[in-house]
């Protein structure tokens, strides 16, 4: 018996040591990912990077694959002719009450816009047998990016192009028909960057608290929605799975912010009662962190 105490107190000795050991190698490799984070931010983009961007503005106002190649169809109008659509389409129905719903519902109604779509990219070489690239449906923000990319947006436009669709219909008509100089022929699509570049910090810090906004609404939006299935099930496999790639960025980002260690959670379950704990995502709970 006094052969097993010691014997016992060994591997014990041993299994905390690599326990500490473990939580090193943890404690580097969320250093290293925030290393990396920096490191990413210093390089040159993906091509396709300004596309997802932009793509993403109008995919979290609900465009979807179905509406790929008639806003495409959309951004290629003459300037002053997609305006007055949109000034059109928020004037004759409740269901868009702003310049962005306009649009997508525009693209919704006017089939020929998907046509149009069609010889865009048939004219720039962009098509696979005669069809959109099948990764356009399937990344659906890529494929409403693809008018972006062509046109030349940066990915840091993307809070002037937001505020776009949030300075009101006639402060947008002023905009387009300044940048226009009076060509009335200028595709909607071709002429937003000068439009952006036009609006200067006004307009990007417009579109930066919008961009903030449609952020913090779908992080409520999934919390809500994760509160609401957990209550109605019993269910909590999901909990000994390992972290999410997401959970563990959002716990070194928090980290960071409150000044504390990464946290050692080995699951999915206790990242996300960490992260909870400690009101991640910070950014939208108005703490002193912001």
């Amino acid at each position: 018996m006094n052969d097993e105490q010691p014997e016992l107190a060994h591997l014990l000795e041993a299994f905390n040591l690599e326990l500490a050991q473990l939580n090193a190698i943890r404690i580097d490799a969320a250093n290293q990912i925030g290393k990396f984070d920096r490191a990413l931010k210093a390089v040159k983009y993906h091509p396709n990077y300004p596309a997802y961007v932009h793509g993403g503005i109008l995919a979290d106002k609900r465009f979807g694959s179905e509406h790929v190649l008639a806003y495409i169809g959309f951004a290629a109008l003459p300037w002053s002719l997609a305006v007055a659509r949109i000034v059109f389409a928020t004037n004759s129905s409740s269901d868009s009450n702003c310049i962005i719903d306009a649009i997508r519902l525009i693209c919704e109604q006017d089939a020929s816009l998907e046509s149009a779509g069609l010889a865009w990219c048939g004219d720039r070489r962009l098509l696979q047998n005669c069809k959109a690239p099948a990764i356009w449906f399937q990344r659906p923000k890529l494929g409403l990016g693809q008018p972006a990319k062509a046109y030349g947006f940066k990915p840091e436009d993307a809070p002037g192009h937001r505020g776009i669709y949030e300075i009101g219909i006639d402060a947008m008509t002023e905009a387009f028909a300044h940048a226009s100089e009076g060509m009335l022929e200028l595709g909607f699509g071709a002429l937003l960057p000068v439009v952006i570049t036009q609006g200067g910090q006004r307009l990007q810090e417009i579109g930066a608290a919008a961009l903030h906004a449609d952020a913090e609404a779908r992080y409520w939006e999934r919390k809500h929605s994760f509160a609401s299935r957990q209550a109605a099930t019993s269910n909590r496999q999901w909990r000994g799975k390992p972290p999410t790639s997401r959970q563990g960025h959002l716990a070194v980002t928090t980290a960071q912010k409150l000044g504390i260690q990464v946290p050692a959670e080995r699951n999915r379950g206790d990242a996300a009662d960490w992260l909870e704990a400690h009101n991640a995502n910070l950014r939208f709970w108005g703490t002193k962190n912001d």
